[in-house]
């Protein structure tokens, strides 16, 4: 798997930034939005920000470990 990170905005929203193309379609199919990255023309990464209440819930559906927001 590539990277993945997890970013805290405040108590309400988080952000999943990933490399992974497979996760990106999955969190795409989800919420059909993101924000994507290019370095030199190429795509590199995709951003979504996600509210923190559910994300236990998209992390159990994916199937991706997220750390729950405290």
């Amino acid at each position: 798997m590539e990277r993945t990170e997890q970013w805290v905005i405040d108590k309400s929203s988080v952000v999943i930034y990933t490399e992974d193309y497979v996760l990106t379609k999955r969190l795409s199919a989800e919420f059909n939005s993101g924000t994507v990255y290019f370095q030199n023309g190429r795509l590199m990464a995709w951003q979504f920000l996600i509210p923190s209440r559910i994300l236990p819930l998209v992390s159990k559906k994916l199937g991706v470990d997220f750390a729950e927001i405290a």
